[in-house]
């Protein structure tokens, strides 16, 4: 009776010690990665990555599906960020959906570890990848590991600088402001045969 540690429960308990918790967020300590590393799925939304409407608005969240593993330069994160973004059509200035599925590759070293480029082989979860050569590298400021900060540079450059509804979006009127991919107006033709026009065009020739 007086060997309580060794009962059943108590052996229970200490396994339960030994076992490491995987991260389940975007902002982890370095020591939480266990020696094999996990796999993380993890749901990312606008707050997360700090995105203005001009960037584009996540409808619901975005998915996050990425392997986080040891490697001797520091720590690589590489997966997918994919789900649905409404943007603004620079053209038209109508919203449209953009269907994304961005590859992430990452890799996180510390304060002290000389910052450059590694070579790391990728599993066969991204096949189309093979050897890649990490050229983002981000720091690891106080042992942690900040997963939103990388998600958003690489969120930001994929954002194309056109954006537009479709390739050949007409936009808008410039004289009424018409919306031209959903009805047309008959500005050009007023502009083309306004008495104003004429005259000018007289003018014009005998100048």
């Amino acid at each position: 009776m007086g060997m309580s540690g060794y009962t059943a429960n108590g052996v229970i308990e200490m396994a339960k010690k030994k076992v490491t918790s995987v991260p389940t967020s975007l902002k982890f300590p370095i020591l939480d990665i266990p020696k094999e590393g996990f796999h993380l799925h993890c749901d990312v939304g606008q707050d997360d990555l700090l995105l203005t409407s001009d960037e584009g608005r996540i409808v619901d969240s975005l998915h996050l599906d990425c392997d986080v593993c040891h490697s001797p330069d520091g720590v690589c994160v590489k997966g997918t960020l994919s789900g649905t973004i409404i943007r603004e059509c620079v053209r038209c200035l109508g919203e449209y959906l953009e269907m994304m599925v961005l590859p992430c590759l990452g890799l996180f070293q510390g304060e002290q570890t000389k910052i450059e480029s590694a070579t790391v082989v990728l599993d066969e979860e991204f096949p189309d990848v093979g050897f890649e050569q990490i050229e983002d590298i981000y720091p690891c400021q106080d042992g942690l590991i900040e997963l939103d900060l990388m998600l958003r540079e690489q969120f930001i450059l994929e954002t194309p600088i056109q954006r537009l509804c479709q390739p050949d979006c007409r936009g808008l009127c410039q004289q009424c402001g018409t919306n031209l991919n959903q009805s047309s107006c008959d500005c050009a033709d007023t502009v083309n045969f306004s008495p104003m026009v004429a005259a000018l065009q007289q003018l014009k020739k005998h100048l």
